[in-house]
């Protein structure tokens, strides 16, 4: 029997701030069209393997965004309980 399965396609993002992750995870935005484009790529270089499944992954780091840290602080040292 042959060996259906292949090594995961890792697809890193780079820095994104929280919107297009969200974004992202809902299915909408500029980097779910990215990613689409990328699986299309990936299928056609398969050709014909394309029917054995192949896992990706994505991955992104999250953009320090000093807005939103100033106000995480700010809100803890409000409500210090939440």
């Amino acid at each position: 029997m042959a060996n259906l399965t292949r090594d995961p396609i890792v697809i890193h993002k780079g820095k994104r701030n929280r919107r297009q992750i969200r974004r992202l995870k809902k299915g909408r935005g500029k980097l779910v069209d990215q990613v689409e484009r990328q699986v299309e790529k990936v299928q056609k270089v398969m050709g014909e393997d394309a029917a054995v499944p192949v896992p990706i992954v994505i991955y992104y780091d999250l953009k320090n965004d000093i807005k939103s840290e100033v106000k995480r602080q700010l809100n803890k040292s409000r409500f210090p309980l939440s």
